[in-house]
């Protein structure tokens, strides 16, 4: 199975910035316990008027791109926090490529609503919305910006190099 190298750190499924990344570690324990998954939910409505969005260059395999990004995932897994967001087809985790995908900040309630309805349909032909593979990128941004992986805090770097370690981990069934 492969796994990614995040700097320093590694992860295995996902490493994410940007909206409501950081709800799966900042929801209080407490609230999970009593309400379950329900809790994050809560949590990510709390967040919806406070969105932030992260200026970032991104340096990959084939190519550069730049933008004023709401959303970053680089993942290994058709789904993250729950959210189904790749087809399971489209999916290994064990071919040395990461999937990922970017989300421009909308400029108006209509464009937020075509991301979320993209999203939700997994077409991602819109131009507010880009996604390639790549074993390796480089994220460079003009701010420190916080970083989930796996769901936990994983820093807040300015640059970040992250690297798919192609078969590093042998899983045995």
């Amino acid at each position: 199975m492969d796994i990614g190298r995040f700097g320093e750190q590694y992860f295995t499924y996902v490493a994410a910035f940007g909206a409501f990344t950081e709800v799966s570690y900042q929801t209080p324990q407490q609230s999970k316990n009593v309400f379950g998954r329900t809790a994050y939910v809560l949590e990510g409505l709390k967040r919806l008027t406070s969105l932030k969005s992260y200026q970032a260059s991104i340096e990959y395999d084939s190519g550069t791109c730049q933008g004023d990004y709401l959303f970053g995932m680089i993942s290994n897994s058709s789904s993250v926090g729950g959210l189904k967001l790749l087809d399971d087809a489209q999916i290994s985790m064990n071919d040395g490529m990461f999937e990922v995908i970017l989300i421009q900040k909308p400029d108006s309630l209509t464009e937020m609503q075509q991301v979320i309805n993209a999203v939700l349909l997994h077409d991602y032909s819109s131009p507010l919305i880009t996604g390639f593979r790549t074993s390796n990128l480089t994220v460079s941004c003009e701010n420190e910006t916080p970083w989930t992986l796996d769901g936990e805090f994983g820093g807040a770097p300015e640059k970040v190099e992250i690297e798919n370690l192609h078969l590093a981990l042998r899983v045995i069934l």
